[in-house]
């Protein structure tokens, strides 16, 4: 198999650097997308048409080495080399600007191949001579037919639409932002994966997790996991991480974890799986295994634990990467954040259609139960307080680093008794009261609530806040609220938007053992009478 593929807008991603130097020309207004075409569509427009010719010539030329690749292209590319797939670049432009100074646009095209890696024998691997850059569309189109590949990727369709063009190689359209009509004949492509999974047999990211863990190994296992991603075990000894993603979920599950992680190893390597590498093309973590299984009861000793871990990653003796953390998901740094977030939660669930088997349960819990309880300690929390001490935000040195969804249910424990958390998808900068209501509101290993009040005070230790007593009274208002919000995350078995999450990780589908569970879960959560 021989492919061929286009230089500009195919390997090269301009969007972003012909935003940045026509802000820099001042030719286009700030409001303006970063976009190539939306560029374009301002500067032409406002009838600066020759302005328009002379940034093609910059951007193209001299500040091209600013430009990034598009997402997974190397990666793929590498995956194609190392089974045996030939490679050229195809590409047609002119060899200088016909407007503004006679840059060498060829060379600086080829320049900018080197400095990734294209033609390095430990990069993508690509020949130089192997590149061709053609004066005109019609000479590109003829290279493309001398050179026998039999695809070729792309992103105009005049190019893969040309009469000349030949008969006998597939076309792909690279069209990222799903903008160009279907054509006939022509195979519409929005990532590199796609391309990948398209021509490779087999899973592309199966290829990358190889490349991944540096060396062969020859069984990859499944194992048991959660709802939301794919985890294998590699030959018994690493353990290889697929995250999930959904286009209606803004939440990047893996940038979250790998930006933890790359703090935690820091700060509390002891307490976490060793992250070893990461593949953002293929959304792919590895980590040395863990020995150990999930506590079956709750201890004093795993409650101690859990408490060393947050004051480990939040030692104000270890400040590198604090900063660069983002916000756990669904943060929550004012009282009206904490009531919206859950308030957000029962509006939802008031949306699914019910039916079924247990449709009367649970439009008992969502209409009758949920939401006057949640009125109720709404109107409680809010009693008295002004609306601007409501929205008022906590000042950064009360917020604390949380690994988020915090329970013993996520974490391992070994034959000598220690501790080690995992998953980390929705961790970062949160409430230190959210972390200590979801600590104890979590259902798959209770934490009895007699240790509520001395978790909540050890953890004030821990981010060193200034008032004990006042913290632990937050906790405790707080508290009901984490519990209508934890009944509502039980019931999300019963979610239609879960099944992609299941489907994607392999999980079955929740059966009616399962959800007669979650339902009677979900009725001892929603009894808020614990103190």
């Amino acid at each position: 198999m021989i492919i061929g593929i286009d230089f500009d807008n195919t390997i090269v991603s301009y969007d972003a650097l012909f935003h940045k130097v026509a802000l820099e020309e001042a030719l286009i207004s700030s409001e303006t997308a970063a976009t190539k075409s939306a560029v374009k569509q301002y500067i032409c427009n406002s009838g600066k048409e020759q302005e328009w010719t002379r940034l093609q010539g910059m951007v193209y030329g001299p500040r091209l080495a600013e430009a990034v690749p598009f997402p997974g292209v190397q990666s793929v590319l590498r995956c194609f080399r190392d089974l045996g797939i030939r490679l050229r670049i195809i590409s047609h432009k002119t060899r200088a600007p016909f407007i503004g100074e006679p840059y060498d646009l060829h060379q600086a095209a080829r320049d900018w191949l080197t400095e990734h890696d294209f033609f390095a024998p430990d990069g993508v691997g690509i020949a130089p001579g192997e590149a061709f850059f053609e004066i005109t569309k019609e000479a590109k189109i003829l290279r493309i037919s001398e050179t026998g590949c039999t695809y070729f990727i792309d992103d105009l369709p005049e190019i893969l639409l040309h009469p000349a063009f030949p008969r006998e190689v597939k076309r792909l359209l690279f069209d990222p932002s799903e903008t160009l009509p279907t054509m006939l004949g022509v195979q519409s492509m929005r990532s590199w994966q796609a391309i990948a999974d398209l021509l490779i047999e087999g899973s592309s990211w199966e290829v990358a997790a190889r490349e991944l863990a540096s060396k062969p190994f020859s069984k990859l296992q499944q194992l048991h996991g959660g709802a939301n991603n794919q985890v294998y075990q590699l030959d018994g000894a690493l353990i290889l991480k697929r995250y999930f993603q959904d286009l209606d979920d803004p939440r990047d599950r893996f940038k979250t974890e790998h930006s933890f992680y790359t703090y935690a190893k820091n700060t509390a390597p002891d307490f976490i799986a060793d992250p070893l590498a990461w593949s953002e093309d293929f959304r792919l973590g590895l980590f040395s295994k863990v020995e150990g299984v999930p506590p079956r009861v709750c201890e004093p000793r795993h409650i101690d634990a859990a408490i060393a871990f947050i004051n480990r990653l939040n030692n104000p003796l270890n400040p590198q990467g604090r900063t660069s953390l983002p916000p756990a998901s669904e943060a929550c740094f004012s009282l009206t954040a904490h009531i919206d977030a859950v308030s957000r939660r029962i509006s939802r669930m008031q949306e699914w259609l019910i039916s079924g088997d247990f449709a009367d349960k649970l439009q008992h819990l969502i209409i009758k139960v949920l939401p006057p309880a949640f009125e109720e300690l709404r109107c409680k929390l809010l009693l008295g307080i002004p609306q601007h001490q409501c929205d008022q935000e906590l000042p950064d040195h009360e917020r604390c680093i949380s690994p988020s969804d915090f329970g013993l249910h996520n974490c391992l424990e070994s034959e000598s008794g220690s501790l080690r958390f995992i998953d980390f998808e929705y961790a970062g900068w949160d409430d230190p009261a959210k972390l200590v209501c979801d600590f104890f509101c979590q259902p798959e290993i209770p934490v009895p609530i007699q240790y509520f009040n001395d978790f909540a005070s050890k953890i004030a230790k821990a981010i060193n806040l200034a008032s004990e007593s006042l913290f632990l009274e937050r906790c405790r208002a707080l508290l009901p609220l984490y519990r209508v919000k934890w009944t509502c995350i039980i019931l999300n078995d019963f979610a239609p938007t879960g099944n992609r999450r299941r489907s994607f990780s392999f999980k079955k589908v929740p059966d009616r053992s399962r959800l007669e569970e979650q339902i009677a879960k979900a009725y001892k959560m929603s009894n808020l009478n614990f103190f």
